[in-house]
């Protein structure tokens, strides 16, 4: 058996690496530092970044009251025969350290480059919690007690994520409402202008669908003009692109650095009283949309 498993390793790899190597060079646009729109970690990230990985918060604090019962219990750790690390097959025990591994590294090179969001750690999530659930075996005095309460933990968690449904401020960096609200006027041309680090190095035809998705969903035949970040205010070369029969929408996130309306704030209606502007967003986040008036 495990000489049929060596053997597929390589065939595995080859595909994976292969799509990597095709990728690479659109990756690496996106990695420049001038484009990433998060900032390199701190000492003081890294408990956030224990609670992604962990699941969130309740599934955090389960892990550390297990782990902090099991030292208050003073648990010993059971002998295992042939060799193997303590708490049974040692493919469980490399396989959550290589992933602890990674993730070290990770960190770390976040710490010195600006490359990783919280997001970003989800893929590791599994070999922690493979890593997590061994330890507990390990440091048991009753194994069985310690599975259970991970995994009632993990059953609890999953059940209030299931039920709690998506919060209206998850909702705010939304442009569909603002979509419908240009609709009404059936514009057959829309300026989509996401205000972000990483809008020059997207292409056009990424920015045209996304742009254009609601409307087009809505069967309205619109051409999508992007528009990418020339000048420190943005609003005079969207009002030029506009013209006098195009819609606007104008996204963006003022906390994220080298973002235009962060120092020139929309003021579209003001400069050009032929357009009716809202905006659909709250706090921080703000999803402009314009049509021309009647």
């Amino acid at each position: 058996m495990l000489a049929g498993l060596k053997s597929e390793y390589p065939a595995g790899f080859v595909g994976i690496c292969t799509w990597i190597g095709w990728n690479a060079p659109r990756i690496a646009d996106f990695a420049q530092p001038g484009v990433a729109w998060y900032d390199c970690l701190s000492i003081a990230d890294l408990p956030f970044a224990l609670v992604v990985l962990a699941g969130g918060p309740l599934m955090f604090a389960v892990f550390a009251a297990t782990f902090l019962s099991n030292i208050l219990l003073r648990s010993q750790p059971q002998p295992v025969a042939h060799g193997e690390p303590d708490g049974g097959d040692a493919a469980l025990w490399w396989a959550g350290g290589a992933t602890l591994a990674a993730v070290a590294v990770c960190l770390g090179i976040a710490m010195l480059r600006p490359t990783l969001t919280y997001r970003y750690l989800t893929p590791f999530a599994p070999g922690i919690m493979l890593l997590a659930a061994a330890a507990a075996v390990r440091q048991g005095r009753a194994p069985g007690v310690a599975a259970v309460a991970l995994a009632a933990g993990a059953l609890v968690a999953t059940a209030l994520t299931l039920t709690a449904g998506v919060s209206p401020l998850q909702r705010i960096y939304n442009f569909e409402v603002a979509s419908a609200w240009l609709a009404e006027k059936r514009p057959s041309r829309l300026v989509f202008f996401w205000d972000h680090p990483s809008t020059p190095v997207m292409a056009r035809s990424q920015l045209d669908a996304i742009g254009g998705f609601f409307l087009r969903r809505a069967g309205l035949p619109v051409e999508v003009i992007p528009i990418r970040p020339t000048e420190d205010d943005m609003n005079g070369p969207v009002l030029a692109a506009a013209g006098p029969d195009a819609a606007v929408i104008w996204m963006y996130d003022v906390l994220i650095h080298r973002t235009s309306a962060g120092t020139h704030p929309p003021r579209l209606s003001a400069l050009a009283p032929r357009l009716e502007c809202r905006n659909f967003a709250a706090f921080n986040i703000g999803v402009v949309a314009c049509r021309q008036r009647s």
